[in-house]
């Protein structure tokens, strides 16, 4: 049987041709994208969109496009820090590894790793690129809106990827896919973070100022800005019943400054995590 030093050693040299040149390891299967993974993503991908989209529709928050923008959002936001766990499962051992190493192992987890997801932007950039003309299927929307739409989308998957690694630097002694519950669990704190508004306003607390930090915090404001032609999502029926939001005088922060938020504060978990041995 293999002693402990004998592992930690073949762990430690692979590590280092990894980083160096990983082309022709067999360990580097683990890292590629192959088609079962690929169709399974897409197929996962469209049904939390179709879930999304569905529940959108039902609370009535907005006209179809910016439901479908949201659902795909929120998809990608909850899948993608999945997707990374791979990558991140060669983070586990950071006695091997430097700061600068680490942070190689972003490239294959925002790039090879959430394939089936840049294909799924991709077709959605084609397909409302083509439909954009039927007025009476969608809001009409203009191509530098849905290309900036779709940069957003792609943002997604960067902050998202971000978040699986550090989700997993953080749990890593878990060594599996419920290491990256932190990540998920983040993003519905973040992105269902207005009801926390709630009990603030029940106790009289003036809101006016504190909206903002909301609004900058949420990566799904950057879609609300740019369908900013349709009904505010806080004036829906729904939501303007149980948020407080609507009552007050606020403004949608530009989906640019939002966008650079979510990646520095993506940027920042990172440095905490590889600097943390937790």
């Amino acid at each position: 049987m293999r002693t402990a030093d004998q592992l930690t050693d073949k762990l430690h040299k692979w590590v280092i041709e990894y980083l160096s040149d990983y082309s022709y390891l067999p360990e580097k299967r683990r890292l590629r994208p192959n088609l079962y993974r690929i169709i399974c993503t897409l197929v996962l991908f469209s049904g939390f969109t179709l879930v999304f989209g569905g529940g959108f529709s039902f609370a009535r928050l907005g006209h179809t496009s910016k439901l479908i923008f949201l659902a795909e959002g929120l998809s990608i936001l909850l899948i993608s820090p999945v997707l990374s766990n791979p990558t991140a499962l060669f983070l586990a051992e950071d006695k091997f590894l430097s700061m600068r190493q680490k942070w190689k192992f972003l490239l294959p987890a925002v790039g090879k790793q959430q394939i089936a997801i840049w294909i799924a932007i991709g077709f959605s950039f084609i397909c409302w690129l083509t439909i954009s003309n039927y007025k009476s299927i969608i809001l009409p929307i203009p191509p530098p809106v849905i290309f900036y739409m779709h940069l957003v989308l792609s943002v997604f998957v960067v902050i998202g990827s971000a978040s699986g690694l550090w989700s997993h630097t953080i749990l890593g002694s878990l060594k599996s896919v419920y290491s990256i519950q932190l990540a998920i669990f983040w993003w519905l704190c973040i992105i269902f973070s207005p009801f926390i508004l709630v009990p603030l306003d029940r106790f009289s607390f003036s809101l006016e100022s504190v909206i903002p930090y909301f609004l900058y915090m949420n990566p799904m404001i950057a879609i609300c800005q740019l369908l900013e032609q349709d009904t505010s999502i806080f004036r829906t029926p729904y939501l303007y019943e149980i948020l407080p939001v609507a009552s007050y005088h606020f403004v949608y922060p530009n989906w640019v400054f939002v966008c650079i938020l979510q990646v520095l504060l993506s940027a920042v978990m990172l440095i905490f995590a590889f600097r943390s041995k937790l």
